[in-house]
């Protein structure tokens, strides 16, 4: 079990008849499981499509990580943030990915190729809904990030296998995404700059976060003729006090530390999107 003590244990061993609310606020922990790709050699030995290879994906999942734990011990120092898992072209798999033990990590986070409701690994695909295996993200796990192409351009029943666990949203684009170096100082990794900044030192929303730290960093191509359309899927319903929760406005100064699923008392859940487009995205 994760951050119990014996003391803990014996607590909730003798509480167990009893009902108890999820706690809402801060949250002690920010965990992270991190996965990036710039190496895509091995996927295309293994597929039958191809994928190029990446030139920032690492430096991507490197500057999401950096200045989530440098915001949040500006902000919050007494919440503890671990990475659990950081892995990179050869050991961020498929097959790690599905054993890993993510749920231990408020944040997932993935860089790197991807498709409609698919992320491609080091070696093969992993889809949201599909005869293989998948992955469902639940109990500690709040927030997922997907840095890679068209991953939530597909409908909520698709993405719900995703976010049955009980996480409460997932972070992308729906439409083709880029990778730029620095141009007059900034690139596309800056956009995990603004958006933790805005999450966490503003406290801005989550959604708010993620679209207008994406639309500052497509402003680097959208002069190019190009575009993005940065969005969210995410629960609605009521949670376990009854009190109704859309997760696209989910704060991290309020954070419902729990998961969110009929097996944790929630109600009348729906998954949900939402995005926007800038300049003239690619599908």
């Amino acid at each position: 079990m994760k951050r119990l003590n014996l003391f803990s244990i014996i607590f909730l061993l003798l509480a167990f008849s009893c009902y108890a609310l999820t706690p809402w606020g801060v949250p002690a922990y920010v965990d992270i499981a991190a996965y990036a790709v710039n190496d895509y050699s091995q996927y295309n030995i293994n597929n039958n499509s191809t994928a190029s290879n990446l030139p920032r994906s690492i430096i991507h999942k490197n500057e999401f990580i950096g200045h989530l734990q440098g915001k949040l011990n500006a902000k919050y120092p007494n919440t503890s943030s671990t990475v659990r898992y950081n892995r990179e072209n050869s050991t961020a798999t498929r097959a790690n990915f599905l054993n890993d033990n993510t749920d231990l990590s408020e944040f997932v986070f993935f860089s790197g190729h991807g498709n409609y409701n698919t992320l491609a690994f080091y070696d093969f695909p992993l889809q949201a809904t599909a005869p293989t295996p998948t992955k469902t993200f639940g109990n500690y796990t709040r927030w997922i990030i997907f840095d890679a192409c068209l991953t939530l351009n597909a409908s909520p029943l698709y993405l719900a296998s995703w976010l049955m666990g009980g996480a409460h949203a997932i972070l992308g684009v729906r439409s083709m995404s880029w990778q730029f170096s620095p141009s007059q100082g900034s690139g596309t990794e800056d956009q995990f700059k603004k958006f933790t900044t805005r999450y966490v030192i503003v406290g801005n929303t989550i959604w708010s976060s993620h679209n207008s730290a994406v639309k500052d960093a497509a402003a680097i191509y959208i002069n190019a003729g190009l575009g993005i359309e940065p969005a969210i899927a995410f629960w609605a319903g009521n949670a376990d006090n009854g009190q109704y929760v859309n997760f696209s406005n989910e704060r991290l100064q309020n954070v419902y530390n729990g998961p969110f699923s009929y097996q944790y008392g929630a109600t009348n859940l729906t998954i949900n999107w939402l995005s926007y487009k800038y300049g003239k995205p690619q599908y």
